[in-house]
């Protein structure tokens, strides 16, 4: 199958924002309508469902594999789909090339648009990444949320959205009523970062950091009864783990808080959690090498004291 990996947006094409969030809270409030059947994915990103209900758009959750979202699962007369292709939050779940393509062709047959946030895609180490749904597009049917938030330092806050000119413009025209645009200084200083090269050899960096994190995490917890119930086959910064299927992951968390441990209870990644819910999210995106092992060593400690 031969594909195009790069897609050149013209400036017109792109807004820069306050973070992805940002940019998410612009896209879906221009295309969600009340007439509008949205799809999320289940588990997911809780923002998604939360900037929905703020749009008093029908919506409804489709279930995610080990591939992530399936396009044969969206329900009829669906008109928007929120995906994140690169990495599942909270699963790590990557979408397969021929499952991309297979969704863009669902999207121009049942003529709907897609939402594509790609979310850590910086993060693959283990394998190349795959090209995002933007650059498969030949339809204009996809809305590209990034950021530099994760890959250089959360306190920056300086997203992009990257669509068609006429959604571009619709863009700029809300994001001014909420604030006239992202501080200039800090867009300038991202700028000359990239331009010199900086920001390429940081992620070279980063992924290999990363990766040996990654090894010592998955070491660790191979001495614990907790189970990987998802993680990115490229890499990633976080694995979806589960626990004992009696213990809830809100009443870990607060064990393993008193241990030094934190961890993302899971229950908030779905519409309908299971009761108990023994699932969470565990990040090493950062912390040290040597505080991994004992810091899964103190985790298996709470989930001990809870029984």
């Amino acid at each position: 199958m031969t594909v195009t990996l790069v897609y050149h947006a013209r400036p017109e094409e792109v807004l820069i924002t306050v973070g992805s969030q940002n940019a998410l809270f612009l896209a879906i409030g221009i295309l969600a309508k009340p007439d509008r059947l949205a799809v999320i994915e289940e588990p997911g990103y809780p923002d998604f469902v939360e900037t929905l209900r703020r749009s008093d758009a029908p919506w409804r959750c489709v279930p995610v594999d080990r591939d992530g979202l399936d396009p044969a699962k969206l329900p009829d007369r669906t008109r928007l789909v929120v995906a994140t292709p690169s990495h599942n939050i909270p699963t790590g779940a990557t979408m397969p090339l021929q499952r991309r393509m297979d969704l863009l062709a669902r999207a121009e047959v049942d003529d709907f648009l897609i939402i594509e946030d790609d979310y850590d895609y910086e993060m693959s180490y283990l394998a190349p990444p795959l090209p995002a749904l933007k650059s498969l597009d030949r339809q204009g049917r996809v809305i590209y949320l990034g950021s530099f938030s994760k890959s250089l330092f959360p306190g920056l806050r300086i997203g992009y959205l990257v669509a068609g000119e006429p959604m571009i413009a619709a863009a700029r025209d809300a994001r001014a009523i909420m604030l006239r645009h992202p501080p200039t200084h800090l867009q300038r200083t991202t700028a000359h970062f990239l331009a010199l090269g900086h920001y390429d050899a940081h992620v070279v960096r980063l992924r290999e950091e990363m990766q040996r994190r990654r090894i010592e995490m998955m070491d660790a917890l191979g001495r614990t009864e907790f189970r990987i119930a998802g993680t990115a086959r490229d890499g990633g910064a976080s694995v979806w783990l589960s626990g004992p299927d009696e213990i809830d992951s809100m009443d870990l968390a607060e064990h393993g808080r008193r241990r030094g441990v934190l961890i993302e209870p899971g229950a908030v990644f779905f519409e309908t959690p299971p009761r108990p819910c023994p699932f969470f999210r565990l990040g090493y995106g950062s912390i040290p090498s040597d505080k991994i092992r004992p810091g899964i060593e103190q985790l298996q400690k709470a989930c001990d004291e809870l029984r």
